[in-house]
């Protein structure tokens, strides 16, 4: 997705806030949607039990697919997608990589507060959420089983902490859609957004 920078900023609040499209699978194989990050295979096809609004419901994966096509499939990353559209970092994502996404939901970005995320989506603000996208990005495959605890550089040269605290702790966002794979990575839905040490919204 890619809006032109001269949009004015309602308009692509509007856009990107609006709801994304997906079909709700029904219960596969008796199998019920209660772990998020769970995949089942039926009828030839993938399905993902995905976190969405407090509840937990199967989405059908289209594959193969890049990274970025993954993450246009998935429903509740339309904000990520249309950030990395704003900045011309999706055709990275379609690159060989390997990447590793911590994508953060539309919650997450929600709760960044309207304000913070309309003046982030400015045309005028395009360098820091560049920055702000490439803290997400590790370009290496890491699935969460061979995650480990420590410190994981990301591509804005910095690094983010992983913890192991009732789940997995990415600084103080918490993994909630484990191992999506892709040909060229990984996706690990994340419930808020990473922000950089030097982030500050007054800035903006």
């Amino acid at each position: 997705m890619r809006v032109r920078p001269a949009a004015c900023a309602a308009v692509l609040a509007a856009s990107l806030l609006a709801p994304a499209s997906g079909v709700v699978a029904s219960p596969i194989g008796g199998s019920s949607c209660d772990v998020p990050g769970a995949s089942v295979r039926a009828n030839n096809a993938r399905f993902v039990c995905s976190p969405e609004d407090g509840r937990s419901v199967w989405r059908r994966i289209v594959a193969p697919g890049d990274v970025g096509a993954l993450l246009i499939g998935v429903r509740g990353f339309s904000i990520f997608v249309a950030a990395l559209g704003l900045t011309d970092m999706s055709a990275q994502l379609r690159g060989p990589g390997p990447w590793t996404v911590f994508a953060p939901t539309n919650s997450a970005f929600h709760a960044l507060g309207r304000p913070v995320l309309d003046k982030l989506l400015l045309p005028e603000n395009r360098a820091v959420l560049q920055a702000v996208l490439r803290h997400h990005l590790v370009q290496a495959r890491i699935t969460a089983r061979t995650m480990t605890a420590g410190d994981l550089a990301v591509m804005d040269g910095s690094v983010i902490r992983v913890q192991f605290r009732g789940g997995i702790v990415v600084d103080d966002s918490r993994i909630v859609l484990a191992d999506l794979g892709a040909t060229n990575g990984v996706v690990h839905g994340v419930n808020k957004v990473l922000l950089p040490s030097w982030f500050d919204p007054g800035d903006l």
